[in-house]
């Protein structure tokens, strides 16, 4: 299994004349390489490395998700890790010669930023109401259960429910143009 970790920018806004590390908090998000899905997501607070973040991150996915993680491609805020599983960690913009099936994961590993995007956007991680490093850590894990739901929402609820809208229209059209035709009949 394919890994994609990126670590998110702060999770609250910054007022004017504050320092900024002192702001927020960090976000550790992994996700699937296909699909994209979020398997692992964690709070960290104090302004850490993010490659001090890595070994966290992608133990906390082994223990969610169950699955050994084989690969992990990371950008280069995790130069200078601290990660010794067993999973290879590959770096965006390593040098040297690659074969094409690690070009290709290197290009896929860009399809990470619209998971943080959504994230930060659509299910509020960009600002959080809770309160303390405990409500950082929940408000995170909320937001990846809701990007989660809601990509299984769009994959089995949202063909059934334009099926639905497809049929009513259809019922609709088909009983709007028989009473015309009837109209059409008796006018003629």
């Amino acid at each position: 299994m394919r890994v994609k970790l990126v670590s998110a920018a702060r999770g609250r806004d910054i007022k004017l004349r504050q320092s900024y590390s002192r702001i927020g908090c960090e976000v550790g998000l992994v996700s699937t390489s296909r699909g994209n899905w979020i398997v692992g997501i964690k709070a960290f607070h104090g302004n850490p490395y993010d490659g001090h973040t890595l070994k966290e991150s992608l133990e906390q996915a082994e223990r969610i998700s169950s699955v050994f993680l084989k690969h992990v491609q990371a950008d280069k805020g995790y130069r200078g890790h601290n990660y010794t599983g067993q999973a290879e960690v590959h770096l965006a913009g390593s040098r040297g010669k690659k074969s094409r099936w690690e070009r290709l994961w290197q290009r896929r590993r860009a399809a990470v930023e619209p998971v943080i995007s959504h994230t930060k956007h659509d299910n509020r991680i960009i600002r959080n109401y809770l309160k303390g490093i405990e409500g950082d850590k929940i408000n995170a894990i909320l937001c990846a259960c809701g990007y989660n739901l809601r990509k299984l929402v769009r994959a089995f609820f949202w063909p059934d429910f334009l099926a639905a809208i497809f049929r009513v229209y259809q019922n609709f059209f088909v009983s709007y143009m028989t009473q015309n035709r009837r109209r059409a009949l008796i006018w003629a």
